[in-house]
């Protein structure tokens, strides 16, 4: 339950801390994008710090398990770095829903096996919490990189 737990505080401190700080509409669209950023760039490192529990967390029909962990890994985190670019920003975000979406698959994969990695051990009452976690990060990439303002 850690890494997700982890991955909230990311997402919500900067907004947070930049709307203690100021009322600027902007600054506060910003920092959201800062904090699903962070999100994404911690989860690709964690690609490859923790590759072998991330492999486990696949199914076994997964072709190239190592590569796909890896190549993951380097795609959360060029997406991460590409948020900072608002030209790219909501095609950036739209690809990140839809790997959010997937992933959610993958951690419903790994609950259901117990893997013993990031909370997926306690079985599928993992995903309790899991899923509406993941539901909070689809809304907040959809809020603050694709969402349309005035």
């Amino acid at each position: 339950m850690f890494t997700p737990i982890v991955l909230l505080t990311l997402l919500v401190s900067p907004y947070f801390i930049t709307n203690t700080a100021t009322n600027n509409k902007h600054k506060l669209i910003y920092s959201g994008v800062v904090g699903i950023a962070l999100v994404f760039f911690t989860a690709g490192i964690g690609h490859f710090v923790k590759t072998e529990q991330m492999m486990q967390m696949l199914p076994e029909w997964f072709p190239l398990v190592k590569v796909g962990v890896l190549f993951i890994g380097t795609i959360e985190i060029a997406l991460a770095i590409s948020l900072f670019f608002k030209k790219y920003r909501r095609k950036v975000g739209i690809i990140l829903i839809v790997l959010l979406i997937i992933f959610l698959f993958v951690n419903i994969n790994a609950a259901y096996n117990k893997v013993d990695f990031g909370g997926h051990s306690l079985g599928l009452k993992y995903l309790f919490f899991r899923v509406p976690v993941q539901l909070v990060f689809i809304f907040w990439t959809y809020w603050f990189c694709i969402k349309k303002r005035d």
